[in-house]
């Protein structure tokens, strides 16, 4: 019996070798907590409000930080755009997961056969499918952190002074100049968030993978 078992295995050894080659649950969990963590830490800006990770910024870079070469942030021009992108990270990695696993895995396949490289299928197959998501999520993000005010309220300084900031500070005016000012500025944010959307769409579409020869 164990010699007829031998010379099965040696015939058919695609079964058994399938068996032996799984990997063991406990990677499969270890790597599902992994994604599990990541994906909490990416979603946190949605989960903590605008003011309290503004409060985290200024506490964490009003003295000199390691992060950025032992620099001081607060007061300086930088610390307002680490803030919006932050804000924006959660919407940029929802969206561009989505787009990545959407991807058929023949396309990549098809170009692995053919001799391709991971640069060249990343170039030729990948980036041009997830290109229409890169450029919409972009101008969302964009139009989004055009009306974002807590946030800029807190981080901006005179080197930077965000849109919002100078709608409120118009608003806040006597001078009837500045409440003519204001209506510009509302009437200009809403015609660029248009205008980015609409160019973004038109840019991201109609892409897709090339179907010229390798």
């Amino acid at each position: 019996m164990a010699h007829r078992l031998k010379i099965a295995n040696k015939a058919f050894p695609g079964p058994a070798y399938g068996l032996h080659d799984q990997p063991a649950p406990s990677t499969f969990d270890q790597r599902h907590q992994s994604d599990s963590l990541l994906d909490i830490t990416f979603f946190l800006p949605w989960v903590v409000p605008s003011v309290l990770l503004a409060v985290g910024l200024i506490v964490t870079f009003d003295t000199p930080n390691p992060l950025v070469g032992n620099a001081v942030l607060l007061g300086g021009y930088w610390l307002l755009p680490i803030g919006y992108a932050i804000v924006a990270l959660p919407l940029m990695v929802r969206f561009l997961r989505a787009a990545f696993v959407g991807i058929d895995p023949a396309y990549n396949e098809a170009a692995r056969s053919m001799g391709a490289t991971g640069l060249y299928r990343y170039r030729r197959i990948i980036l041009p499918i997830v290109a229409p998501t890169v450029i919409l999520v972009a101008g969302m993000a964009f139009n989004d952190l055009l009306s974002e005010y807590p946030l800029s309220a807190f981080l901006y300084n005179v080197n930077n002074k965000p849109l919002p900031i100078a709608i409120v500070d118009s608003s806040l005016s006597v001078d009837p100049e500045q409440a003519a000012l204001n209506l510009v500025y509302v009437t200009l944010i809403m015609a660029f968030s248009l205008a980015i959307i609409l160019l973004a769409e038109r840019i991201g579409l109609g892409k897709g993978p090339e179907t010229t020869t390798l």
